[in-house]
Parts: C-alpha cells; structure tokens; sequence
C-alpha cells in the first residue's frame, strides 16, 4: 500500500539470496498468468466474455469487467498468448464501438475499465510537480482514407468486380498528408450497417494527428491506465480537452453553430451531445 492506497498484490515466482544474506524477490500479479499461449473460438462473444472465460478457465479472481457490448461474429486465436487474445478482442471491439478499455490487476482482482471512467484528480504543472516532459505529434499511423471491402469475389477478372467498397475518406486531411489508406476485407457475416459503424469508428480514432507526451514528475502515484490532467501552457498542452474553439468577443453571435460544426466534423452523434453556453445569447 502507499498512502492508504492498495497499489499491489502479487505471487512469488522468484528468490534469490547471497553470502550477505541480501534477498532478492521477484513477484508478479494476475497479468503473468496471461503470458501462456492457447488456442480458442469464440463466436457471436463480447471482449468482456472472452476475459471472464479465460480468466475463469485459468482460475484467475475477477473483479469487475466493464461491458464491451460489441459481439465479435467469430475468433479464432490460435496458439496465440492469452494476452495477445485478449488485446486483439479489445482490438476489434474499439475498431467496431470506439470504445477504449484498460485491463489491469485491481490488487488481485482482473479489472476491465473503460479509458473514459480512468479519470483521475491529479494535475501536472510546471508549477506544481513536473519537472521535465517531451510532447510528440506523429501521423505515423493515421489514415485519411478507409475501406472495408465487402462481398469480396477471389474469382474476378477485374477490378470493379473485385469487392463492393464501403469507404469515408477525409479531403482536408487529404490535401495536407496525402493518401494514407486503410484497407480491409470485411469479416462474413457483418451487416452493411456494421460495416457503416466500423468505418466511422476507424475514422473517429485514426483520421487525426496522435498526440503523445512523456512527463517527470514527482511525489504522486497513478495506475497505468489511469487518465490525468496536464497543464502546459506555452506549448498549448490541455490534456483534457479535444479541441478549443471560441469567438474573438463577447458580443458576437451564439456559439451554437461553432458546436453544430463540430458535431459534424467529429462525426458524432447529436442526440449523444450537450450544449452548455455560457452567456444569455447562446
């Protein structure tokens, strides 16, 4: 524990001792357990259930998995390590939902968490605790356009008979990167809404810049997984918010169709959102 916080709870797998009597122990948690291949099929199961069965095959104590909903139509790992199972479930879940989970041993309980709900209280600022930081923008793995090709004919004899398109491409993001294309053959038994649904959710996380940063900071404990918030402000850092728009005063028009504009441009869903103004004209 650290400051009343349970932080750890592990299994011997390891001791070494010397002529001075100096210990050493290695110990590992519930994780370790998932470094063991096997082979599987799951079909019609969420990532949640594919986690509960093997952590249920393999004796594991489970604490709360999160609902991942997404039903994968059919997996079959084979001879894979069940870590690398699970990730690929969680995979396929996020390409499919959006959705983002963070697996980890809650002081020996498996815990499924969404990302969202690993939100903490703790601030790092260069007039608190940071100390030192590198802050990285990379389109290295960013796509402007996707297509999932469905209806996939291995006996054409030419293109346009090949496969039927399904695809979204970005053309601002186009006109700055170039074509950085996705590509993938639709899974059978995927409906034409769900390949819809699949696009906008590789669209939603891909077609953007990653941002990442690496901190030093110090005198706090966090759970990898865990979200905080960073506060830099020269370089414009504010880890909590996706996008900052505002008006140039106070007298200009409602921002409502700022908000509209953003809606449609991250592809999301208007009845999923909440406009809050803060002044009597919005």
């Amino acid at each position: 524990e650290y400051k009343g916080k349970k932080i750890f709870r592990g299994y011997v797998f390891k001791i070494e001792y010397d002529f001075d009597g100096t210990y050493n122990v290695t110990c590992y948690d519930q994780l370790k357990y998932l470094m063991y291949n096997y082979s599987y099929v799951f079909v019609n199961k969420t990532a949640a259930e594919i986690i509960t069965s093997i952590a249920n095959e393999f004796q594991l104590t489970v604490g709360d998995i999160e609902d991942t909903k997404f039903a994968i139509p059919r997996y079959a790992p084979k001879d894979k390590k069940l870590f690398d199972i699970i990730y690929d479930a969680l995979r396929i879940t996020g390409d499919n939902s959006g959705s983002s989970f963070c697996l980890y041993d809650d002081y020996g309980k498996l815990t499924l968490k969404e990302i969202n709900k690993m939100k903490t209280d703790l601030t790092i600022s260069p007039a608190v605790n940071l100390t030192n930081f590198k802050f990285t923008k990379d389109i290295t793995t960013a796509y402007t356009k996707f297509i999932v090709a469905s209806n996939y004919n291995d006996n054409a004899s030419t293109a346009d008979e090949l496969y039927t398109a399904n695809q979204w491409q970005d053309d601002e993001l186009i006109k700055k990167w170039g074509i950085l294309q996705y590509f993938e053959i639709a899974k059978e038994g995927l409906t034409q809404e769900q390949i819809k649904q699949k696009i906008d959710s590789l669209a939603k996380i891909h077609a953007q810049e990653k941002q990442s940063i690496t901190i030093d900071a110090a005198g706090e404990f966090v759970r990898a997984g865990e979200i905080i918030s960073v506060e830099i402000e020269k370089y414009d850092i504010k880890q909590y918010f996706e996008q900052v728009r505002g008006l140039d005063n106070i007298h200009a028009a409602s921002k409502a169709e700022l908000a509209k504009r953003f809606v449609q441009e991250s592809r999301l869903n208007p009845q999923e959102v909440v406009f809050i103004g803060d002044s009597v004209h919005d």
